[in-house]
């Protein structure tokens, strides 16, 4: 099979918050049209995105 897919790269049922999704593709769309370096950094500071990683807090 020439293309396999990947399903641990489409994982999107980890984070459950409605609200938390919303706001990730806000935020996406917001930074959509800028830099790279702009949209990774808030991304990095996004609580779906914290979730998703497991991590609670940007501190750990």
């Amino acid at each position: 099979m020439l293309f396999r897919p990947f399903p641990e790269f489409h994982e999107t049922r980890k984070v459950e918050s409605p609200l938390q999704m919303t706001r990730q593709i806000a935020t996406f769309r917001r930074f959509a049209l800028g830099d790279f370096r702009t949209i990774l950094l808030e991304l990095s500071k996004d609580p779906a995105m914290l979730f998703w990683e497991d991590r609670r807090s940007p501190q750990q």
